[in-house]
């Protein structure tokens, strides 16, 4: 662990501790304190990511699970169009993470003044070279000024509007660039396709159909079809599939449902076509499978 990351964990606390109401005054960032498990949301509104702190970020999705754990970051654009769940406090000890969000503005206004062309061609050059982890330390380094900042009063947020300034030029230069920059294109092209897929994150244990998910985009439905297949790579219906899936697997793996309770949470009226459509995504029936992941954690455990 490294030192930033120590005086910022501890910075953090003391501030938690001493506010009345723990919340920054600045726009731009949030604290996260989970006692107990939390699914947070994928948005496409903002480009964003977790600073952990503390404890552990889990994401699960339809080829398995990644890990966040202290002094990681998470991007939630990494997931943007992937059928996923991101729950804090996946260990079941506390999380703690800053959030830090920046809209379109956020970034373009830090991307027009710099030269992009050159700081993506130089992560090219060194994509085959191990991250030596020095940009991480920059940005924890810059995240524990702004926590401090905010115990200095009118003198403090006004350098943090700066700091932002800042962050966002410390993610776009550094290993994880050239991804939030891509992520960021990306929206900037499909805004539409992602605000709906949102609209079935939050939605996905509901029927829903193609014709009213392209009179929520403003299209044709081929048009919408079409368009949300190349950006998130799959159909809508078949994103709402991997949602209910990946979700029943959590809850099963995680919380102990079985499968007849499970198929109806993530919202199927029938538990033999859940159990079908289960074999046909992970290889194995419900049952097994989960048996397989949890003999595979006691093992790595």
């Amino acid at each position: 662990m490294n030192s930033s990351l120590e005086l910022l964990r501890t910075a953090v606390k003391q501030f938690s501790l001493s506010a009345t109401s723990p919340r920054f005054s600045l726009p731009y960032l949030e604290l996260r304190d989970e006692v107990a498990e939390a699914e947070l949301p994928i948005s496409a509104q903002m480009n964003s990511t977790y600073l952990v702190i503390e404890g552990e970020l889990r994401v699960t999705h339809a080829t398995g699970e990644d890990l966040y754990r202290a002094g990681d970051l998470f991007f939630p654009s990494a997931y943007r169009s992937v059928p996923s769940h991101v729950v804090a406090g996946a260990s079941g000890d506390r999380y703690l993470a800053l959030h830090f969000s920046f809209t379109a503005e956020d970034v373009t206004s830090v991307v027009l003044e710099m030269d992009l062309d050159s700081v993506l061609q130089e992560h090219a050059e060194h994509a085959q070279i191990p991250d030596d982890g020095s940009w991480l330390e920059a940005f924890t380094a810059l995240a524990l000024r702004i926590v401090l900042a905010e115990t200095q009063g009118p003198t403090g947020r006004f350098l943090t509007n700066h700091y932002k300034r800042e962050l966002i030029y410390t993610l776009v230069s550094g290993s994880a660039g050239r991804a939030f920059v891509s992520a960021y294109s990306a929206f900037q092209q499909s805004r539409e396709i992602f605000n709906t897929n949102d609209w079935i994150r939050g939605n996905y244990k509901s029927g829903m159909a193609v014709d009213d998910l392209a009179d929520k985009a403003n299209m044709s439905v081929s048009s919408f079809h079409r368009k949300f297949k190349a950006a998130i790579g799959m159909g809508p219906l078949q994103c709402q599939k991997q949602l209910r899936l990946t979700e029943a697997r959590r809850l099963m793996i995680d919380q102990g449902f079985s499968v007849t309770e499970v198929a109806l949470e993530v919202g199927y009226e029938s538990v033999s076509q859940f159990s079908r459509e289960y074999r046909r995504m992970f290889g194995q029936p419900p049952q097994r499978d989960v048996h397989e992941v949890l003999r595979g954690r006691k093992i790595a455990e």
